[in-house]
């Protein structure tokens, strides 16, 4: 038994969202200081597998659960500069579709969220994504405005509910219309 489970007696819901974004510096991947590299992998990825293997025991007992991973639209197209972390969250996705796959027949369901650039107070300050880098990404948008972490609600609660109990190992993108996927 983990100490999650023995101190909460067991988490149905686990929402994996931690990453390093708002903070990294824009740099080409030859100079990108593998720490950093590191760094953001261990932040972005390992956090994410050591989350839900602290929450999957108590799912798997009761036969139910709901595991959503925070990755990037950044994984399907690629972006100049940010190497490290588009390689993280490429490999959040297919932690996904892996871990989707090892504990569906428990009940368990495992999906992805990948947003689109999502201003958060990070982004905010983070003069490398200037205000036109944010015009660049709202222009390639179906829907024409910024994204917030609030645009994603919707979906994180459908992927939560019993109305997804049949939806597992899918990345859903939220990004107003920047990437059809």
């Amino acid at each position: 038994m983990s100490r999650i489970e023995v101190e909460t007696g067991g988490v149905d819901i686990l929402v994996n969202n931690a990453a390093v974004a708002g903070s990294l510096e824009l740099q080409p991947f030859d100079t990108i200081p593998p720490e950093e590299f590191a760094r953001v992998l261990q932040t972005n990825v390992l956090s994410q597998f050591l989350c839900s293997r602290a929450v999957i025991g108590h799912m798997r007992q009761s036969g139910w659960g709901r595991i959503i991973n925070l990755t990037s639209g950044t994984a399907f197209i690629g972006v100049p500069n940010m190497l490290h972390y588009i390689a993280s969250k490429g490999a959040i996705v297919s932690l996904t579709r892996s871990m989707a796959m090892e504990v569906g027949q428990d009940g368990v369901t495992v999906n992805a969220l990948a947003p689109g650039l999502t201003i958060t107070e990070g982004i905010e300050s983070n003069e490398a994504f200037s205000q036109q880098m944010r015009d660049g990404v709202v222009a390639s948008r179906a829907i024409r405005r910024e994204e917030r972490p609030d645009d994603l609600t919707g979906a994180c609660v459908f992927l939560a509910s019993d109305a997804a109990e049949f939806v597992t190992g899918q990345i859903m993108v939220i990004d107003g219309g920047a990437t059809f996927h």
